[in-house]
């Protein structure tokens, strides 16, 4: 529970202390603790006792008081009388407030500069203002907050209340559940101004988290990973995507590919490209914030309890040593050409699997009826290898060979920042929000087969003579390659 506890500076000749102080409406007297102003010099030869009327009992408290200079939040100071007591404290402890101060700066919400610093969640209350000063204070408005309320200073809000109200992670409607429209409309607090709470974000959240397959896979009755493993592989069968054959090409197809063609370069021997998008629709596509701040905060919860958010963390961690991600320095809602791509962790549970716990993004996220980022990419034409005509050569053919490109997608590298700024993601570091984005194609998004496959097709191009040129040139299928032959 949040209580209202606000930073006041007090002040006694040259000596200066800035204390939380809890404001309390049922305390007849202010109240400071000696412990927090011994700099003050206060003299303890002369204590005082004052009657102080408590519901149904009076108690005699004991102690000191003194002249000090109070400044209330964003206002001037003003000298006033304070009782000062040797024993006075309240220890708050508050679960997931780093939480709670992301949840609302992300809906575009300032924190008052005299909301207090807690240390792990761990404040000490050392000064009580009650009705004999609270008069000095400057007007608090109580207003509405996400699902809360908050008082409203003049220099932003202090929330206060169940901190449940303020959390992004949508507990207020079960994520794992569906919601209608109704079941959101029925909810009384109607001042929610936060997009993150609305039934679009709600629905966008339900997708990401729990992905239903739009297609019958019989496998999905005898494994369980293949609910994961062939909604994978639909999502770059190319009738899926929506690439056309390669025969089938028109004049906008070849406008798409000579500009892809002549942003393709090489930098330090890696192959940097300009990502292909239909110019009317990408300005259109929302950066979609809200929905990634849920996501990241819903996805740290369930991998905590997991126990394996750490090495979902360290997925990360590795790419942005290798330099396929980049930490972006100041995290923005609004707009500045950032994209956010929610993820959701992949776990495997098989024994002679090497990654055990992979991430997922959702580049055909939508909101509302606004495009996703996929639907605002161009696709491509198809230069795989027939998948079937591959795996029919395993019934003809006596030996086979498999392999496939170590990350392939994330060794073509991005050369435009505005591209980048589209691939930015959110990951909860102790308890904070931080920012990165990718730095090069991604799994996931509609453009990278072709991207990918017109690369390899490019370079292999230049080795016509090579032994690996043929079975490169016509066995590959996405980043997989399937050669099948009679000899050894």
């Amino acid at each position: 529970m949040l209580l209202p506890v606000v930073n006041v500076t007090f002040s006694r000749g040259s000596n200066k202390v800035v204390l939380p102080c809890l404001i309390d409406t049922g305390s007849q007297v202010s109240y400071l603790s000696l412990d927090a102003i011994n700099s003050f010099n206060i003299p303890t030869d002369n204590p005082i006792t004052r009657n102080i009327y408590c519901v149904g009992k009076k108690v005699i408290e004991q102690g000191f008081e003194i002249s000090v200079e109070l400044q209330p939040p964003d206002m001037r100071k003003i000298e006033v009388p304070i009782f000062v007591k040797s024993d006075f404290s309240l220890n708050l402890k508050i679960d997931k407030l780093g939480h709670v101060l992301l949840s609302i700066r992300a809906n575009g919400i300032k924190i008052s500069k005299h909301f207090p610093s807690y240390e792990n969640g761990n404040l000490e209350i050392i000064a009580l203002l009650g009705c004999d000063l609270i008069e000095f204070l400057p007007e608090f408005k109580i207003i509405s907050c996400l699902r809360g309320n908050a008082l409203q200073l003049p220099s932003g809000i202090i929330p206060v209340g169940d901190i449940e109200n303020f959390l992004p992670d949508l507990k207020a409607y079960p994520i794992d559940q569906e919601y209608s429209k109704r079941s959101i409309m029925n909810n009384k607090e109607e001042e929610i101004p936060a997009v993150a709470h609305s039934a679009e974000v709600i629905s966008a959240v339900n997708f990401i988290l729990n992905p239903k397959n739009t297609y019958f896979s019989p496998l999905n009755i005898v494994s369980d990973e293949s609910v994961i493993d062939q909604g994978v592989e639909n999502m770059f069968a190319v009738e899926s995507i929506g690439i056309k054959d390669s025969s089938d090409i028109s004049s906008y197809d070849e406008v798409q590919i000579e500009k892809f063609k002549n942003g393709i370069s090489i930098k330090n021997n890696v192959y940097h490209v300009e990502l292909p998008w239909h110019p009317d629709i990408i300005d259109k596509v929302p950066a979609n914030y809200e929905v990634a701040v849920a996501i990241a905060f819903n996805i740290t919860d369930r991998l905590t309890k997991q126990g394996m958010l750490n090495d979902y963390n360290e997925v990360f961690q590795q790419q942005l040593k290798e330099g396929i991600i980049e930490r972006i320095p100041e995290i923005t809602h609004k707009g500045d050409g950032h994209i956010w791509i929610p993820h959701r962790p992949v776990i495997k549970s098989e024994g002679e699997s090497t990654t055990k716990i992979r991430p997922v993004f959702n580049c055909s996220l939508k909101t509302g009826k606004n495009p996703s980022l996929n639907e605002a990419a161009y696709a491509g034409l198809d230069l795989m290898s027939g998948l079937l005509d591959l795996l029919l050569k395993f019934r003809s053919n006596d030996y086979f060979m498999l392999a496939d490109i170590k990350q392939a997608f994330l060794q073509i590298k991005l050369s435009k920042l505005e591209d980048k700024n589209r691939f930015s993601f959110l990951l909860v570091e102790n308890g904070k929000l931080v920012a990165y984005r990718y730095t090069s194609i991604v799994f996931g998004f509609i453009s990278s087969p072709f991207i990918l496959n017109y690369i390899i097709k490019e370079h292999i191009a230049k080795y016509p003579q090579a032994i690996c040129h043929e079975p490169l040139n016509n066995n590959l299928y996405v980043d997989n390659l399937i050669v099948t032959n009679n000899d050894h």
